[in-house]
């Protein structure tokens, strides 16, 4: 197994926080919106939410390209989805969306490949 730097496990973590502000935050901004696909959209994209949440995953995708440099891709991109328990988490807690069970072992699921993924490279 190879050694992983702190600043690599620092630096995937920093991108899936940010991913998941951005996640949070794309939900935040299209609550009662109405989007449509003609010129309008380009305002939409400049609403607060929506621009912070595209300033959040640009950020973390220029944070996942540094760390692209230190590790293999099929090490860092598993490791991008330790976002869906915390997206799963906040969406009950902030907009108060019901998460089934099922939902909650999919997840579950997810993060013991992660660990996998994890351990064998």
């Amino acid at each position: 197994m190879k050694d992983r730097s702190m600043s690599s496990i620092g630096l995937i973590l920093i991108a899936v926080v940010l991913g998941t502000i951005g996640q949070l935050c794309f939900k935040a901004g299209t609550q009662g919106a109405k989007v449509s696909f003609d010129l309008s959209i380009i305002r939409f994209f400049l609403t607060p939410y929506i621009a912070l949440g595209l300033s959040c995953y640009a950020c973390s995708t220029a944070v996942f390209l540094k760390v692209l440099t230190q590790e293999a891709l099929s090490y860092v991109y598993p490791m991008i989805s330790l976002t869906y328990p915390l997206v799963l988490l906040f969406s009950a807690w902030i907009f108060k969306e019901p998460v089934p069970l099922i939902r909650w072992l999919g997840v579950f699921f997810i993060m013991v490949g992660v660990v996998f993924v994890a351990r064998t490279s």
